[in-house]
């Protein structure tokens, strides 16, 4: 997939673009509008919590000794051979579009917001201006005034994950993030934790959210890890969910700096933009045992970066972007499908052109469009 495109030139946006920002752009908090689940092998849709877990918070943080290789490569593994892009999401707009937008009609009027596309899209697009070393792409269309946003793999890395060896490591790896959640959580509160119970890991609980950054509107989709039943909050608020993550144990001042400097930008970037305001760290060994857990405040992340990356820079690009996207995305068409690319090796700036074959970068399903056009 997301091989080279053939396609007009449109224009380009320099990734430095915003960093001489005075203060960051005014992002609002999101608002959880609805969820959905993702579940099976195959992946299936349900509209509700079905796959929401729940927080269980050991008694003592320190002193563990959690295996985080039991059953590993037994798991329930789904199926990942079709990319899925953003057709949950339209999934979920299409079952939920009248409640979403009850004060006009869908098929004339569409939904009334700027931007629809995944959290991790907008999450990738703001780290840019601190990673250098990361490419990325992502599709584009405009429909009933709405601009569909959509990111892919470039071949060469569809080519990585599938070689055995990494494929192998990833495969591990992303098996010990889902056992520490395994750990951390049940299925209802108040329940314990069950660990001897089968991984799924394609089982995936998800918010759509509503959010504003300056005057771009979105629409978007995150995957949420649990919810933590003790904080209270009022309905449409994130205060009570939480994420997590596993780090190996820093033993040298090289392993904190990219901890600081790396892990938390990513972490940063995904859990401010879906509203998340903490996050829970399995700390391991190399050998894949969490010793201890520990809690990082997601609003006191940039100030621990010790000037490696900073919110003010990652927000101003991604406003800049968006504004970028608007103004390069002018025909109103399904079918019309331009493309932005960031390859760092080649230059440091995002390149948008217009495919002449939409192809595999097509974003809209016959479905959602046959619901809006009823």
């Amino acid at each position: 997939m997301a091989a080279a495109a053939a396609g007009t030139f449109v224009g380009s946006l320099p990734t430095d673009a915003g960093r001489d920002a005075l203060k960051p752009p005014l992002y609002t908090a999101p608002r959880e509008v609805g969820c959905f689940s993702v579940v099976g092998k195959n992946r299936e849709f349900l509209n509700g919590r079905a796959e929401l877990k729940y927080l269980c918070m050991p008694r003592d943080t320190s002193g563990l000794k959690w295996n985080l290789n039991r059953g590993l490569f037994k798991e329930v593994r789904a199926n990942w051979n079709e990319p899925e892009k953003i057709h949950n999401l339209l999934k979920w707009i299409t079952e939920n579009r009248r409640e979403l937008i009850s004060d006009r009609d869908p098929q004339r009027d569409g939904l009334g917001v700027n931007f629809v596309c995944k959290r991790g899209m907008l999450a990738t697009v703001a780290r840019t201006p601190f990673s250098s070393d990361q490419s990325w792409l992502f599709s584009a269309t405009r429909y009933k005034n709405t601009l569909y946003l959509c990111k892919f793999k470039r071949a060469y890395q569809e080519a990585w994950d599938s070689q055995s060896q990494y494929a192998r490591l990833e495969q591990k790896m992303n098996f010990w993030g889902h056992k520490f959640e395994q750990y951390m959580t049940s299925d209802r509160p108040g329940a314990p934790p069950d660990t001897n119970a089968p991984l799924r890991t394609g089982d995936q609980f998800y918010i759509v959210l509503k959010g504003r950054l300056e005057s771009h509107s979105l629409l978007f989709s995150a995957e949420v890890d649990a919810i933590d039943d003790d904080v209270p909050h009022e309905p449409g608020s994130t205060a009570a969910y939480v994420e997590f993550k596993t780090s190996r144990i820093m033993t040298h001042p090289n392993q904190e700096r990219n901890f600081f400097g790396k892990k938390l930008l990513s972490c940063w970037s995904q859990s401010f933009l879906a509203g998340v305001p903490r996050i829970l760290f399995g700390f391991r060994t190399a050998d894949g045992e969490v010793q201890s857990v520990e809690e990082f405040s997601v609003e006191e992340m940039p100030s621990l970066a010790e000037g490696q990356w900073s919110d003010r820079v990652c927000l101003s690009f991604l406003d800049k972007m968006l504004s970028f996207v608007k103004e390069c995305v002018t025909e109103d068409d399904p079918n019309v499908v331009y493309l932005f690319t960031y390859d760092p090796k080649k230059d440091a700036r995002v390149v948008c052109k217009k495919l002449s074959d939409p192809g595999e970068f097509r974003i809209l399903t016959p479905s959602y469009l046959d619901a809006f056009s009823l």
